[in-house]
């Protein structure tokens, strides 16, 4: 009995572990000026298209109930899955051509060696834009990825609450430039300090991830 026990209670940690936060609601309520208690994170088992090939280790979705948080993800997988030769090779054509924040801008994002990457506009149209900010971490062999789409000036509903996030978000492009890089930065400092670990597919056979400091937890 003590044995199933046991083995109950391991297998309840896993599957709460499995869902810890590489950026819990807390944190990205505080960096991009966002109720916490409004953003609804859920866990997303296959990789988007958009961001790579394969399984990821972690990824989630981030966004609000009443469609007044700009849709955000966080992904980590193993190197070169989410900073590729190609997309690597996209944002340095544009690095030095695009100074001000605007279509195609991009900024590299310097680690001081422990991590680097780049925050740029990825998308661009009618319908809105899209933002992503993805590093790779030599040390611990992984990318992490934090992407944000934003929809045009009226698709966002704005509540008295949160006019200063709905402004900032929607009409000033060195905000998402800034918050995006703050996003990465703190899920490389997460991962480097061991507060948050990253179990490989090929050690555990599954994506196991574990953040001791979440206070967000999936959906």
């Amino acid at each position: 009995m003590k044995l199933i026990l046991i083995a109950v209670m391991l297998l309840a940690s896993n599957l709460s572990r499995a869902t810890e936060l590489l950026i819990s609601t807390h944190q990205l309520g505080l960096i991009m000026g966002y109720p916490e208690a409004r953003i609804v994170a859920r866990e997303q088992k296959q990789m988007d298209p958009s961001f790579g090939k394969g399984i990821p280790l972690s990824a989630f979705n981030y966004d609000s109930k009443d469609n007044s948080f700009a849709i955000m993800d966080v992904v980590v997988a193993e190197s070169g899955t989410l900073l590729g030769p190609d997309l690597k090779n996209y944002f340095e054509n544009f690095v030095h051509q695009k100074p001000d924040i605007s279509e195609g801008s991009v900024k590299r994002i310097d680690g001081k060696g422990k991590y680097e990457g780049y925050v740029g506009v990825c998308g661009f149209g009618a319908g809105g834009t899209g933002y992503r900010a993805v590093i790779t971490i030599p040390s611990e062999q992984v990318d992490v990825l934090v992407d944000i789409s934003l929809p045009n000036d009226t698709s966002l509903t704005v509540t008295p609450d949160i006019a200063a996030y709905n402004k900032a978000v929607v009409g000033e492009g060195k905000f998402v430039f800034d918050r995006l890089t703050d996003c990465v930065e703190y899920a490389a400092n997460q991962i480097l300090t061991k507060k948050f670990i990253v179990k490989k597919h090929g050690k555990t056979g599954s994506a196991l991830s574990i953040d001791t400091n979440s206070r967000g937890r999936a959906a």
